[in-house]
């Protein structure tokens, strides 16, 4: 896990994660899922620019999240007990300042899936294994299986994402010629004509 280089703390925090409902889970609210602020925090330019920038386009409850996470990431357990609020009611203000850009999210990728299968072998494979293990539990599968079947789902939908791509493509190519005269170097007499 690259944020587990940046970041030493996460390996330890991974180990502590508490469990969530799989009911309320979502692409945010997940166990190892944590924010941090964007920027750079040793530029006063960048945090002044960004809060001019975003000023007027930040809701109160994203104000208020916004506000609690720092440099250092923060597990959504952590934002909740520091705004007060069940992550429920607050989810969607992260998702928003994610899309904003205000706000990284950091959590399990396909490349942490190849480091548990030891596939890739750069940054932080212990991050990698923990969040696997946390993650292969609500399935009810160990780490290795959890990351196969991440490498393989992931490995489908790019492909699938490439055919509709193409087929878009070769759709878009057939409706801008009229299919129903030939070309205009064939001699050869229509009944479409």
């Amino acid at each position: 896990m690259l944020a587990a280089s940046e970041y030493p703390s996460l390996e330890d925090r991974l180990r502590k994660a508490e469990k969530v409902s799989d009911r309320i889970m979502d692409d945010i609210f997940q166990p190892v899922s944590f924010f941090v602020r964007s920027g750079n925090p040793e530029s006063d330019d960048d945090i002044h620019a960004l809060n001019y920038s975003i000023e007027f386009e930040l809701e109160n409850n994203e104000r208020q999240v916004l506000d609690t996470i720092g440099y250092e990431p923060m597990s959504v357990s952590e934002i909740a007990k520091a705004v007060e609020k069940h992550p429920l009611q607050f989810v969607k203000a992260l998702r928003s300042l994610v899309q904003k850009r205000c706000i990284y999210h950091i959590g399990f990728t396909p490349t942490d899936a190849l480091h548990v299968l030891g596939e890739y072998e750069m940054w932080n494979s212990s991050a990698s294994l923990l969040g696997a293990e946390l993650l292969g539990s609500y399935l009810g599968l160990d780490p290795e299986s959890f990351s196969r079947e991440i490498k393989r789902t992931f490995g489908r939908n790019i492909a699938l994402d490439l055919l509709a791509f193409f087929l878009q493509k070769i759709s878009s190519v057939k409706t801008s010629r009229n299919f129903c005269q030939p070309p205009a170097s064939q001699n050869s007499k229509s009944i479409f004509r």
